[in-house]
């Protein structure tokens, strides 16, 4: 369980007291409703502790208002008037952060009296989900690749510039400078920004066609630094998501061009990179700049934070996967080929964790490629091609348009040796598809797969696998009730079709109104209300089933993808997948018989029915000649060693 903040037991005690006196004596008791009967008042009011530190991000209700709430209210109704508190916003955005892999200790950061949310700006999905959620729009937000610009809103201008060769601020405007004060100022800086945008055009025209490369590079080096810092003195503050980073990061490219690849450089490249950027560069200093809207203020709640609309400026969207972080996370180098982020976006999004199972594989899906090896290419059939999705980036630049790639790690390839990378990830010639990259469900039947070529591909696919969406209601489960606790997966799945609904529906809030539709289902299960529970143990099953003796982590995996086969007197090679039972040792096993009849000891049979699930063999790999999620198989091998194990 989650708990942001530590209990005050003092406060607790005389809580607990008051509690007893109010549901004892109070003339406004209202009468339990037929579930409510089967608990005592201490327990109901074990679970609204944990369910309003959850939903209230670690805070609490005044203790009156608890009192009252536990007395009058169903726990229908609590939850509902919890998911109205303005700090239910901030479990969201905690929890996004969570189902992203980037868990964060603080989800803002105190500032000037408000709360700062761009503190952790930096992995806009979380942001822009949990501001969807609080107003009304579409959590599948957190799935979208394209994502706006949030900013803090303009800084205050530079006062005095500081003296020297190069270009910066002395001093700046303090608070409660007047407004036409503050505009002058910014018509300064921003004016000298535009011009030393114009200098460098005028400076790169004026040149002779055969000019050095060196002298090109300069002239642009001087007079972009010279527009960014301007822009910034004119209050633009130069930090991630500020629209500065949105014209510097193309300018970057060429710069970079001029330190890694100067032979590219030519007077007419150099000028048509500018003058594309030059209609950018105008608005940004005549209009974008003094947008009242962009005027910094302080955010009191998540669902007052605004998105920079830079699209009426002629700017894109952001058009980074995970905005800064993820780039930085998980770094491309010469030796693993995007293979960390295709690893991430597996494990996060589709909650595979690759564990290497030994599936059989064509024969030629991974030949001339890397991961070749029988070893290894039980990861990475399905590694390889998700990783291609990143095979034109490096951190923060997408080199699909130039004429090299520079990894993170320092290595730079030309033209020819970029050309032999990116032949990794092509289909020999004559195939239906160019590249190998998608999403890759069986290495057996390519019509089960999704392919794409690009990172917009690749959002659409995250969109819209059921995959997706049965891993976002398994990490809710594990937020809200533990992550080593056991469930059942037919439960899982039934919540999680409340998502499949939602992304079928034309509703703009669909999603969001169904994150709360599980949240709360969570938050009212057996397993949440349970004081301890037994993490081996499922409590909560799909409506009209109930437990049975097979152990219910795999029950309604094998139910799903083997008891079509084994289950029953007739079942294939004597084993009974549906039927829980002990060998002569008294271990826990399936009905499985041998030859003869004979009930095989744990040991035999888990060893059995772990090489029918890795054989390479495809006449032996079960299930036989069907596709099974690489994610329940991996489930069910993980459980049957555990098993074999024990």
């Amino acid at each position: 369980m989650k708990y942001s903040k530590n209990v005050n037991l003092i406060k607790s005690l005389s809580f607990c007291f008051f509690f007893l006196v109010v549901v004892s004596c109070g003339p406004f008791v209202a009468p339990l409703s037929k579930t409510q009967s089967q608990e005592t008042p201490w327990e109901k009011m074990h679970w609204l502790e944990k369910t309003q530190r959850l939903l209230l991000y670690g805070e609490v209700l005044d203790e009156a208002q608890q009192a009252e709430l536990a007395a009058t209210k169903s726990k229908e109704e609590i939850v509902d008037f919890l998911f109205s508190d303005s700090r239910f916003y901030d479990a969201v955005l905690d929890f996004n952060y969570y189902f992203l892999n980037l868990k964060v200790n603080k989800v803002y950061e105190p500032s000037f009296g408000g709360r700062n949310y761009l503190f952790y700006r930096r992995v806009t999905p979380a942001l822009s989900a949990a501001r969807a959620l609080a107003r009304g729009g579409s959590y599948f937000e957190l799935f979208e690749h394209n994502q706006p610009n949030f900013y803090e809103g303009n800084q205050s201008p530079c006062k005095k510039q500081a003296i020297g060769d190069e270009v910066g601020c002395a001093e700046k405007y303090p608070e409660g400078t007047s407004k036409d004060e503050v505009r002058e100022a910014r018509k300064k800086w921003s004016t000298l920004a535009y011009t030393a945008y114009l200098n460098s055009i005028q400076e790169i025209s004026s040149l002779p066609e055969t000019s050095d490369n060196s002298e090109l590079c300069d002239s642009v080096y001087k007079n972009i630094y010279d527009f960014t810092t301007y822009l910034e003195m004119a209050g633009f503050d130069g930090q991630g998501g500020s629209p500065i980073d949105t014209i510097r990061d193309q300018l970057n490219r060429v710069l970079n061009l001029c330190f890694i690849n100067r032979e590219w450089i030519t007077k007419s490249r150099l000028l048509d990179v500018l003058n594309e950027n030059l209609p950018l560069a105008e608005k940004m200093t005549h209009d974008l700049l003094f947008d009242p809207g962009l005027d910094k203020k302080n955010e009191q709640i998540l669902s007052e934070l605004n998105d920079l609309d830079l699209a009426k400026y002629g700017f894109q969207k952001d058009g980074r996967y995970d905005f800064y972080s993820f780039w930085i996370n998980f770094q491309n180098s010469s030796t693993n080929f995007n293979r960390r982020r295709g690893a991430y976006i597996l494990k996060t999004y589709f909650c595979d964790d690759l564990t290497p199972i030994d599936v059989a594989l064509p024969s030629d899906h991974t030949k001339g490629k890397h991961g070749s090896d029988p070893s290894c290419a039980s990861c990475h059939y399905k590694l390889d091609p998700m990783a291609g999705f990143f095979r034109n980036h490096s951190t923060n630049v997408d080199y699909t348009n130039l004429p090299y790639l520079r990894f993170d790690d320092g290595k730079i390839l030309n033209q020819a040796d970029k050309d032999l990378y990116l032949s990794s990830w092509k289909n020999p010639p004559g195939s239906d598809r160019v590249w190998n990259v998608g999403y890759i469900r069986s290495a057996r039947d390519k019509n089960l797969n999704r392919y794409g070529e690009t990172l917009e591909d690749l959002s659409n696919i995250i969109k819209e696998a059921p995959e997706v969406k049965q891993c976002l209601t398994k990490r809710m489960a594990e937020y809200f009730l533990g992550r080593d606790q056991v469930f059942d997966g037919g439960w899982l799945r039934e919540l999680s079709q409340k998502f499949e609904d939602a992304s079928k529906s034309k509703a703009p809030d669909a999603s969001s109104f169904a994150f709360k539709q599980v949240a709360k289902e969570l938050l009212l299960s057996k397993t949440f209300s349970t004081r301890n529970p037994d993490p081996s143990k499922c409590y909560d099953f799909k409506k009209g089933s109930e437990e049975t003796a097979v152990p219910c982590e795999v029950a309604f995996n094998i139910e799903n993808n083997c008891a079509s086969c084994h289950k029953g007197s007739g079942a294939a090679k004597g084993l009974d997948l549906t039927n829980w039972t002990v060998d002569e040792n008294g271990k826990g096993v399936f009905s499985h018989r041998d030859e003869s009849g004979k009930q095989l000891s744990a040991e035999a049979s888990f060893q059995r029915i772990l090489e029918s699930l890795s054989t390479q063999d495809e006449r032996k790999l079960m299930p036989y000649f069907k596709s099974m999620a690489p994610v329940e198989r991996a489930q069910l091998f993980k459980w049957v060693e555990g098993e074999l194990n024990r």
